[in-house]
């Protein structure tokens, strides 16, 4: 869509076949394409994976949807 890659920092792991994936990003990056968040609010997440494939190719056959809210930290 162009966008900038805006991440501060990311990490990922993946323990007895469970994938962690963590990643830090600005509240507001300026990028034309993101929109700001806002400490407190709550926002909607999607996910798609693949039971049996890891990799960024194969169709995704499972997704879910859930919600995140932005936490204070002080």
């Amino acid at each position: 869509m162009g966008g900038q890659n805006n991440l501060l920092a990311n990490a990922g792991t993946e323990i007895d076949g469970v994938t962690t994936l963590e990643f830090v990003i600005p509240l507001d990056s300026a990028d034309s394409k993101d929109r700001p968040l806002r400490q407190g609010a709550t926002y909607g997440i999607q996910v798609a994976y693949q039971l049996n494939r890891d990799d960024f190719i194969s169709w995704h056959g499972r997704h879910g949807i859930g919600e995140f809210t932005i936490d204070v930290i002080p």
